[in-house]
């Protein structure tokens, strides 16, 4: 298959038992790359109450970096205050200038620092982890992105190492231009507990 079309060419499965069926993910391309974003010490915004601002600002860089892309199906995985996703060569730079810009948002309308990292699908490897993605459709025209062999994980590490030289953190430029995030929404609703504590499965 076309390495761009990676994603856009895997087969939907529909039944949610495909989730741990792991013969069935397909390997990601050697030269693809994982963008990973994460809040730093998003616990403590979490305990001032600022969980709409940390859940918005990770998912902002999803829609951010989906709209640098539009030629390009890209899978992806939502973690609360970040995200990762991953992206063919031509989307990398993009995608890492769309992410720069989120986190210069998140700096300066919400006090909020948002780590940018790209990590090469050849790291992933040589370090001893995997990535493989299988597709989920929920819905028509509405698919889910499933990921395994701890290759996310793996990125999550190496973009969080804080050596002043590490090689997969981004560093924030002098002048960032405003993400695009046309089509971006947030439908947040607090629920009140009606016996005192909440359930989500």
């Amino acid at each position: 298959m076309p390495d761009a079309r990676f994603y856009a060419d895997l087969p939907a499965a529909a039944d949610f038992a495909a989730v741990a069926d792991f013969a069935a993910y397909t390997p990601a391309p050697d030269d693809w790359f994982v963008l990973h974003t994460d809040i730093v010490d998003s616990s403590a915004a979490i305990a001032e109450g600022r969980y709409k601002d940390v859940n918005l600002m990770g998912v902002a860089g999803i829609t951010a970096v989906l709209n640098a892309a539009r030629e390009v199906a890209i899978p992806y995985v939502f973690g609360g205050d970040g995200a990762s996703l991953l992206v063919p060569p031509a989307a990398v730079e993009p995608g890492r200038d769309a992410l720069l810009a989120v986190a210069g948002m998140a700096r300066e309308r919400f006090g909020l620092d948002l780590r940018v990292g790209v990590v090469p699908m050849t790291a992933i490897r040589t370090q001893g982890a995997d990535l493989a993605v299988r597709k989920l459709s929920l819905s028509p025209g509405n698919d889910l992105a499933l990921f395994s062999g701890g290759g996310l994980e793996l990125a999550d590490a190496l973009v969080k190492d804080d050596a002043p030289d590490n090689p997969y953190r981004e560093r924030m430029p002098v002048e960032l231009s405003p993400p695009d995030l046309d089509g971006l929404s947030c439908r947040w609703e607090p629920l009140r507990a009606a016996n005192g504590g909440s359930l989500t499965l």
